[in-house]
């Protein structure tokens, strides 16, 4: 029996994108600093709030960002959940490519959510966690035409009895969605960023 869980679903809620953010913290605790295209300007990372505290979502940002990718990052949030003695981490990271017409169809979306199933299966030792992807529609309001649908992965680490080995769980699960989204090419020449 396998330790991952790897899901895929659709939000219908639109998102347009860039997206505003104060940092107002919100009742759930977490903020909103709004939308910074790291696509060719990896220097920005450092600007970006949900990276400061968190080195794998930061790497991670900067490998999808990066200029052999056909990728671009939307937003990310992460951190640690303890509760009666016990702890695990937990985020999300979403993309798009960086292209009008992958990001115009969600089936786009699907071959990378396959490989990294059959990824994280060829893997032996692979620490118990739960992946759940979500496509969500989208417009990129100061791009003609670029609207689509934009994914996100949401990585739940499982309980564990101490912080660091929470914390060994989470570099090594955004380790595998890395390796995986570094992968991937450009997927047209008619980017969006």
């Amino acid at each position: 029996m396998a330790n991952f869980e790897n899901y895929l679903c659709i939000n219908h809620k639109h998102k347009p994108i860039p997206y505003g953010g104060t940092g107002v913290v919100r009742d759930d605790g977490d903020a909103n600093y709004g939308f910074k295209c790291l696509k060719g300007a990896l220097h920005l990372a450092e600007e970006v709030p949900e990276l400061r505290g968190d080195l794998a979502m930061k790497q991670l940002a900067i490998a999808v960002n990066g200029p052999e990718t056909g990728l671009l990052s939307i937003g990310c949030v992460s951190g640690p959940v303890n509760e009666d003695g016990r702890h695990r981490c937990s985020g999300y990271f979403e993309f798009v490519f960086n292209s009008v017409s992958g990001i115009s169809d969600a089936q786009n979306y699907f071959p990378a959510f396959f490989h990294f199933d059959r990824l994280l299966a060829g893997i032996p030792k692979v620490r118990p966690v739960t992946f759940h992807w979500e496509l969500q529609p989208c417009t990129f309001i100061d791009r003609a035409n670029a609207s689509g649908f934009s994914c996100s992965v949401t990585t739940n680490t499982h309980w564990t009895d101490s912080n660091d080995a929470a914390q060994q769980d989470w570099v090594q699960s955004l380790g595998y969605l890395q390796h995986l989204l570094a992968q991937i090419g450009p997927f047209g020449v008619d980017t969006i960023y």
